[in-house]
């Protein structure tokens, strides 16, 4: 502890002040505070220091208040290090007198620094695996349409050695080799599509206003009149910390996912509902009245390129996945209270900041 007076003269200096500066109590009493203060802001300092006293420390920060910033200081062998300072007024027959309590957070910054250090260590060990398993993913699907280029090319090349040149064939053969060329410049534009993505804009956003958006702005048009749709979105839990443009993109997906498996089932019901967890996340559903999950098929529903579509690149629902974990949150399937499938995906609450007027 450190008590100075007004002139913000140092008048007591007890033994937690002398380890951690190094000065023993007299060879600092009497002398100004901005002895203990960094050389190069000693007169900013002390100037702040003269300011807040001359209107008051309770005024200023309440009596016994921490400063709401970590200042620095500086030992008696020049070592500048970072401080807490605790500030409180006191009265005695001489006068005023301020407390002061400094708390070296050296320690405290070096465990931060340490701790952030490690966690971006870890962000990066789970990005280089993320990029691993897509790049084995990647390899896999390539090399089917790469592999069905070189047959068809082969043929092409034996068909062009023959006595009679069948034109039909070497047409069809290389017709066959461009659309599996196509096929995998679909497959690339789209891992990097995925991988080149901006960083995210989080905000907190109305979760009614994103999912009014999608299904009025959707895919709901002449083929999908027979769909009944329904929305029981709890009002009391309708904020949420989301990237509005991704959240938008995971609700497309999962509503034309479910439009797609209903084409053909003969009652065509979505129910898109949120409502609080326990964890107190928002937890929002995409139900479909479709034939349900084959048996297999929830449990690589998010692998990268595994698809039940005919034409499916088996990329959208990793992507969702990806994106939910992004914001903190979780993303899965299973059976639907309507009789197809449900997927459920959660999300951090937020509030809306108070808008105050000068």
């Amino acid at each position: 502890m450190i008590v100075l007076d007004r002139r913000l003269m140092i008048v007591s200096f007890n033994s937690v002040a002398e380890s951690i500066f190094g000065y023993s109590e007299g060879e600092v009493v009497g002398k100004h505070v901005k002895i203990l203060l960094p050389e190069a802001d000693r007169n900013r300092h002390a100037a702040y220091l003269r300011r807040n006293i001359r209107v008051g420390w309770p005024n200023r920060i309440g009596l016994g208040r921490v400063l709401g910033r970590v200042d620095v200081a500086q030992r008696r062998d020049g070592k500048v290090f970072p401080v807490q300072l605790t500030i409180g007024e006191a009265r005695t027959p001489e006068g005023v007198v301020f407390t002061g309590f400094l708390h070296d957070i050296t320690s405290r910054q070096q465990a931060q620094q340490e701790l952030h250090e490690l966690r971006d260590q870890l962000e990066h060990v789970s990005k280089m695996s993320a990029v691993t398993t897509l790049a084995q993913s990647l390899t896999h699907e390539l090399n089917q349409p790469l592999t069905a280029i070189a047959s068809y090319m082969e043929a092409s090349r034996d068909l062009l050695e023959a006595a009679d040149l069948d034109r039909a064939m070497m047409r069809e053969a290389l017709d066959e080799a461009a659309t599996q060329a196509i096929r995998a410049g679909r497959i690339i534009r789209r891992m990097r599509d995925f991988i080149m993505e901006g960083e995210s804009e989080k905000g907190v956003e109305s979760i009614a206003d994103v999912v009014n958006e999608v299904t009025v702005l959707g895919q709901f048009g002449p083929a999908t009149k027979n769909v009944h749709l329904q929305l029981n979105l709890d009002p009391s839990m309708d904020r949420a910390v989301i990237d509005r443009t991704q959240i938008h993109q995971v609700l497309q997906n999962l509503i034309r996912n479910a439009l797609e498996v209903m084409r053909d089932s003969p009652v065509q019901r979505l129910e898109i509902s949120s409502r609080k967890v326990d964890d107190g996340a928002l937890r929002i559903t995409v139900a479909d009245s479709g034939p349900g999950l084959a048996p297999g098929v929830r449990e690589r529903l998010f692998e990268p390129f595994y698809t039940t579509k005919r034409h499916g690149m088996g990329l959208g629902l990793p992507i969702c996945r990806a994106i939910i974990e992004s914001h903190g949150g979780k993303l899965w399937a299973g059976p639907s209270h309507l009789g197809g499938t449900a997927f459920h995906f959660t999300l951090l609450t937020g509030t809306f900041p108070e808008v105050t007027h000068d």
